[in-house]
């Protein structure tokens, strides 16, 4: 193990653990019988230390043949897989929740608004006409490209939401392929 991470990497260790310390704080943990004052102490040690840990000076070290060979392993295998599995967690529990709860105007009116607004493009109809099921007759007020991304959704007639998945798990893509094939200690600070 003391060849496949140096002092450096345990910097950006610990900063993935703040980071997931201070997610859960503030989503899972809260419905959790924790006590809530030391949820609250937590998150914001988490977040003392997420801002402060990229702040600290780095220290080089010289890197052994064996410890470049590990990080080639790990470069190939964990980061790869790492995409793989936060893209099916997410689309697991976004599926998860979509299904839970259905689009209603009562919990939020952004949707109902862009569905209505999508289906007169569809239907050729005036788009920023106001919508009378929605707050008595409010008037739309979302540009364009806030709407015309979940054309196709409400086309297909697929829920809108999914739209949504669909670029995060672009993005996600994307945010892989710019990675570089060989990752060093300088770049982990890009995750």
């Amino acid at each position: 193990m003391s060849t496949l991470f140096n002092r450096y990497d345990n910097k950006v260790i610990a900063l993935l653990l703040f980071t997931i310390a201070e997610t859960l704080c503030c989503t899972y943990v809260l419905r959790s019988p924790v006590d809530a004052e030391l949820v609250a102490i937590i998150y914001f040690v988490s977040g003392l230390a997420i801002g402060i840990l990229p702040l600290l000076p780095k220290q080089t070290f010289a890197i052994t043949p064996a410890e470049a060979e590990a990080k080639q392993k790990i470069n190939r295998w964990l980061i790869p897989g790492a995409f793989i599995l936060l893209g099916g967690f997410f689309v697991l529990h976004a599926v998860s929740i979509i299904n839970a709860m259905p689009i209603d105007v009562v919990a939020a009116d952004m949707l109902p608004q862009i569905e209505v607004m999508c289906q007169r493009l569809i239907d050729g109809e005036k788009i920023y006409a106001p919508i009378m099921e929605i707050w008595n007759g409010k008037q739309p007020p979302y540009m364009p490209l806030m709407w015309l991304p979940f054309t196709f959704a409400q086309w297909a007639g697929i829920d809108i939401r999914f739209t949504t998945i669909v670029f995060f798990l672009l993005g996600l893509y994307c945010t892989y392929r710019l990675l570089p094939k060989n990752l060093q200690e300088t770049q982990y600070w890009f995750w």
